[in-house]
């Protein structure tokens, strides 16, 4: 569904990527792990033309999608939700989560739009009965709830979420992964930039630790979980 190669980034005199490779396949939660800097979110803006990739290819869904304007990236089904969720703080959940299928213009699309609202609201009970709630006053995770629904109100074929936990408490955490494992056993695909490398790669299929702009290991997530380099890298374990 995704394939990015050799891509890279400049930010002026930075060279923020340095020839990231990636794949994710249909169905699958693939997770990028690694600390601050590292370019994880540099990584996601690229691929939604957020910011300029100066090389390498983009393909999604069989299309290059390198040098494409956000709004078209999106109307193909490639979703972000951003670090910090960037909610509509002064409009009511309803509002925010109509605004996510501001593309979807068609009777059909409008009636599927519709649809895809239901399952949102199903998926978080908790919006359902905040429906006319300034979103603003919502909690933390009511506010992460509230991204994720209004990216999925979209036609999402591949949601790319940007540090889901950041700032929740663990119980709120653990519900939140619980989604994202819900979504996929719905036949969503996930990537997941994500800073809590333990519940990352304990959901995910398989993942990408990447350091200083590049890819320096990946492979199935429960084969990185034991590696030692990882665990004393990411997990606060000590090494031998």
């Amino acid at each position: 569904m995704l394939s990015v190669k050799g891509l890279h980034v400049y930010y002026g005199g930075l060279h923020a990527l340095k020839g990231v490779d990636l794949e994710v396949k249909k169905g699958e939660i693939v997770a990028i792990i690694g600390r601050n800097g590292a370019g994880k979110t540099t990584l996601l803006n690229a691929l939604s033309g957020l910011v300029k990739a100066q090389k390498g290819t983009i393909t999604f869904t069989s299309r290059d999608i390198r040098g494409l304007k956000p709004h078209q990236i999106v109307e193909l089904g490639l979703y972000q939700v951003p670090e910090g969720r960037l909610i509509f703080a002064p409009l009511t959940v309803l509002e925010n989560l109509e605004l996510g299928s501001y593309l979807r213009n068609s009777p059909e699309e409008k009636r599927r739009a519709r649809e895809d609202l239901e399952y949102v609201l199903e998926l978080f009970p908790i919006l359902k009965e905040r429906l006319h709630q300034q979103a603003g006053t919502l909690s933390g995770g009511e506010q992460q709830m509230l991204a994720i629904g209004r990216a999925l109100v979209g036609k999402t074929r591949l949601l790319a979420l940007d540090e889901p936990s950041l700032g929740l408490a663990p119980m709120i955490v653990k519900e939140i992964f619980q989604i994202i494992l819900r979504l996929r056993e719905d036949g969503g695909t996930i990537l997941l930039v994500e800073q809590n490398a333990r519940a990352a790669l304990s959901i995910s299929d398989r993942a990408y630790v990447m350091e200083a702009g590049r890819v320096i290991m990946e492979g199935p997530s429960r084969e990185l979980l034991d590696r030692e380099e990882v665990q004393r890298a990411y997990l606060g374990k000590k090494g031998r």
